[in-house]
């Protein structure tokens, strides 16, 4: 036998069923308490994963690799770095701004790389050539004059830019679903 209760339901517990049934669901209401996206203040703290990348790609340049790995780095880190300034959303200008961050990120890493490379064919002592202003014109004579240089690179800026890809896919792809979901 069933229990039937002995009043009808009073309008206080109609209403609590009604704003139960209509609620947004936790997604949206997880979106909606964000605050609005503060692209200025995310590039500025996602600038701070250029040195760390820099330093990281030459690193491993020095162990004679080429890594996704700095890519993947430094995409993620840029992209913890603009939450934590924007007020906790990544936007579509959010991730334009970390890719941005990423790709210049990478080409200085590149001619950070280049610096130790050039110092060591032309017989310069590291890190004493740092300051050396013979070592800097010549760095920037081959950078700029040299050929036979970018000849030679030709193959590693390819490998180069596909590891970047592929290190940075994922997070991006991330952030895309991500931006799907706060709209």
């Amino acid at each position: 036998m069933t229990d039937l209760p002995a009043s009808p339901p009073d309008s206080a517990d109609l209403s609590a069923h009604a704003d139960s049934t209509t609620a947004e669901p936790p997604a949206a209401s997880a979106a909606a308490a964000l605050p609005a996206e503060n692209v200025a203040r995310g590039a500025l703290f996602a600038l701070a994963a250029l040195p760390l990348g820099v330093a990281l790609w030459c690193v491993i340049w020095q162990l004679g690799f080429i890594s996704a790995l700095v890519a993947f780095a430094v995409v993620a880190g840029g992209a913890w770095l603009y939450r934590r300034g924007s007020g906790g959303r990544v936007g579509g200008a959010g991730i334009a701004v970390i890719v941005a961050v990423a790709a210049v990120t990478l080409v200085l890493a590149f001619l950070g790389g280049l610096v130790f490379d050039v110092a060591s064919a032309l017989g310069y002592p590291m890190p004493a050539s740092l300051t050396d202003e013979l070592f800097w014109g010549d760095y920037w004579y081959n950078i700029t004059d040299n050929p036979q240089l970018w000849e030679e690179m030709t193959m590693t800026i390819v490998m180069t830019i596909g590891f970047a890809i592929l290190g940075a896919f994922g997070v991006v792809r991330q952030l895309l679903a991500e931006r799907k979901t706060q709209v």
